[in-house]
């Protein structure tokens, strides 16, 4: 589709948009226990489009945007919980960008600005830490996390195919629609991620951040919330050591077994998202 065409589209959305949620799912228990169960699915109102076993998150992700009869797709991970009333907060995002006259094209939750900076907030429980930061919302990102992610659907966005896996696709659709003509923003709309810790990047990461170095090298550097993506690998071997190194103390002081939280909405309450 063309870039300027995109880019040009102006149309204000209805003022009670309809909503539809796609979710990329590997784990039915840990998707029933944590993002079904969020106020906007489990009180019925709002469609789930469940997509099993794919190759990659932007295969998964492009089917569900094609397949989704709603003016906002919400892409999330099976262990996000969207507490009581989030979606208020996003309809007031949008309001605000459309008063401001902003056409976006993405909006996330959690991201980087073009310095770096993290903007936004969540609550990981892999890392056991309530992330936030201080910011006037709707605020520009370069990229966003993928654990949500917000598209219009008459944007005319759509997710590249050919990235590989189940990374970095949050900032390659940022790039995507600022290349488009479109903003991509993140607003104040905290969730629970109710994640396992991550002990490693992996060969996947490592496949997804290569092919963003050849499709957007005349963009570089650009951060993200995990490694900067520059022309060098650098910040990928840097990682890497630093992974052998916790590899290596982890024989010396075993981590402690790890669960999710088993009550998703307390936890949201309890930290004053609900």
């Amino acid at each position: 589709m063309n870039n300027e065409l995109i880019g040009s589209r102006q149309e204000v959305l209805p003022k009670e948009p309809s909503f539809a949620v796609v979710a990329a799912v590997n784990d039915d228990e840990c998707l029933a226990n944590n993002l079904a169960a969020s106020p906007i699915l489990s009180e019925g109102s709002v469609p789930l489009i469940i997509k099993h076993r794919y190759k990659s998150a932007t295969l998964a992700y492009n089917e569900g945007l094609d397949s989704a009869n709603a003016d906002i797709v919400i892409f999330a991970h099976q262990d996000i919980y969207l507490p009581q009333g989030w979606e208020k907060k996003l309809l007031s995002a949008i309001h605000s960008l459309e008063l401001r006259g902003e056409t976006w094209g993405v909006l996330g939750v959690i991201g980087a600005d073009k310095a770096g900076n993290l903007v936004g907030g969540a609550w990981s429980n892999g890392l056991q830490l309530k992330i936030e930061s201080k910011f006037t919302s709707p605020t520009p990102v370069r990229s966003l996390d993928e654990i949500v992610l917000i598209l219009r659907k008459n944007s005319g966005l759509c997710f590249d195919g050919n990235l590989p896996g189940f990374h970095l696709f949050g900032t390659d659709i940022v790039l995507t629609a600022i290349k488009s003509g479109l903003g991509a923003y993140v607003f104040d709309g905290p969730v629970v991620h109710n994640s396992l810790r991550v002990k490693k990047l992996g060969l996947s990461y490592c496949a997804a951040y290569r092919y963003m170095q050849h499709k957007w090298i005349e963009e570089l550097p650009v951060f993200t919330l995990i490694l900067p993506i520059t022309r060098s690998s650098w910040p990928l071997l840097r990682n890497w050591c630093k992974e052998r190194e916790k590899w290596v103390l982890r024989q010396f002081k075993p981590m402690p077994h790890e669960v999710r939280h088993e009550a998703p909405s307390l936890l949201a309450k309890n930290l004053g998202y609900e």
